[in-house]
């Protein structure tokens, strides 16, 4: 079992009313790690959470406790690299917690919370993982919503050496040295007060939490530095409206073929859609077939998202959300890419059928790997490359680096895809023959040795 144990606390203030806390009922929360790289980043998530700490709103200083985090439900979504993580460098069997310990916290924004206010600062103490110990300030926000539920998240990095951790090489495949590690959760009061939350009255009680197992306290780790990310190119397209006469049509033809600026992910519209009729064919003249649909004749379509939108800058908005960034378009970037595919929708189209997609979404592929390896390195460089080869919106596929049934679950979006960048790709556009030679390639007997494959 994997365990990491989070400690708040911090030195109590004089004539304190601080009461216990405890994590509140689901969902409350979760802890995130991510280990970045350049084929592709390593990101792991759990929500079983459990603790409590003595606080009062009123006076932040006097916060005391701890968070019990069970990382043995921790996915990353290939089952045999979970399994490597736990036996191979974690070693869970000899250092089943991690420990994060605060004795205080400097540069709060404020010294008390309200309902519906927020507080930062910087909570200072130690961090236990692997037998070692090491000092460590950790930046935090404490949340006061107004039914009186306190939200805790904090962002902490974990350099794998200053910890005696082997930096695993080929489980995480050339990634970084460092894992950026992410935490949220809930709190609500433990005791049911009069006129309180319907919350706190189902609560568990605080359950006992381990002490650290490290007296020495080594210092603090150097200041991460994270490496920089290649600069994306935008994959080569022709574009028919260049020198269209509204101003507004070429701005978002420009928009459509480049990548949204200060985004969350560095992805263009045209990595996932194409601007031609498609029924001359799916391969366009850069070479790629799009993951998605075509956006020509799409204004026209009497809805979109399965009925979440009824207008084409609507749907548009919500792509950039659900795949760029949760900010979405800003209204001028909306009205652009509006105007564009307007334009690009000469001819009345009929409806949508999202019953393909939802039903794509449901569908393994069997004997995934007796397809034709030769073929499937051509078939994903047709299919995948748009973003994986030189465009290099998405790292490079990497053959050896994924289990079958993981690139099945994230091309066709299976409960546990895990695709954030990468939209579903329907039946009618890769079918299962050819999605099994591409998996046949990228980890078949062809591919090499499996990377997981390692004497215990």
């Amino acid at each position: 079992m994997v365990r990491t144990l989070l400690c708040i606390a911090s030195l109590a203030a004089p004539l304190s009313t601080a009461a216990p806390w405890v994590v509140g009922p689901r969902p409350h929360g979760e802890v995130r790690f991510t280990v970045q790289g350049p084929l592709d980043d390593v990101s792991g998530v759990t929500r079983d959470v459990s603790g409590s700490f003595q606080l009062d709103p009123a006076n932040l200083a006097a916060v005391s406790g701890a968070v019990a985090v069970a990382l043995d439900t921790l996915k990353t979504g290939i089952d045999q690299r979970d399994d490597d993580m736990r036996v191979q460098f974690l070693e869970t069997s000899r250092f089943p917690h991690a420990l994060l310990t605060i004795e205080r916290i400097e540069r709060t924004s404020r010294n008390a919370l309200a309902p519906g206010q927020e507080a930062d600062g910087e909570a200072i103490g130690t961090f236990e993982l692997h037998g070692r110990r090491r000092a460590m300030r950790v930046p935090v926000r404490f949340t006061l919503d107004d039914a009186q539920r306190l939200w805790v998240a904090g962002t902490l990095e974990v350099p794998f050496s200053d910890y005696g951790i082997v930096r695993p090489r080929r489980l995480f495949l050339k990634l970084g040295e460092t894992a950026e590690v992410r935490f949220k959760v809930l709190f609500v009061p433990a005791a049911p007060t009069p006129g309180g939350p319907a919350s706190a009255q189902q609560v568990e009680p605080p359950p006992e939490v381990p002490a650290p197992t490290v007296s020495a306290v080594l210092p603090a780790s150097a200041k991460v530095k994270r490496p920089a990310r290649p600069t994306p190119r935008t994959a080569v397209s022709p574009r028919p409206l260049a020198r269209h006469p509204d101003p507004l049509v070429r701005a978002g033809e420009t928009l459509f073929f480049s990548e949204l600026p200060g985004r969350e992910r560095r992805l263009a519209c045209t990595h996932c859609h194409a601007n031609t009729d498609e029924r001359a064919g799916l391969k366009q003249a850069d070479g790629y077939v799009r993951p998605a649909s075509t956006v020509w004749n799409s204004a026209q379509r009497p809805h979109f998202w399965g009925g979440l939108a009824r207008t084409v800058g609507a749907a548009s908005d919500i792509c950039v959300r659900k795949f760029v960034d949760e900010a979405g378009l800003r209204p001028d970037e909306r009205a652009a890419l509006e105007a564009y595919l307007k334009v690009l929708s000469p001819d009345p189209a009929p409806d949508y059928y999202y019953s393909t997609l939802y039903r794509t979404m449901e569908s393994p592929v069997s004997e995934l790997l007796r397809g034709d390896a030769k073929a499937g390195a051509k078939k994903q460089s047709l299919h995948c490359g748009v973003c994986h080869d030189r465009a290099r919106a998405a790292p490079a596929l990497q053959q050896g680096l994924y289990e079958p049934e993981w690139v099945v679950r994230r091309v066709r979006w299976i409960d546990g895809h895990q695709s954030v960048g990468c939209p579903p790709t329907r039946m009618t556009r890769l079918n299962d023959t050819d999605l099994r030679d591409i998996v046949t390639w990228l980890t078949g007997p062809t591919a090499g040795a499996p990377i997981f494959a390692r004497p215990r």
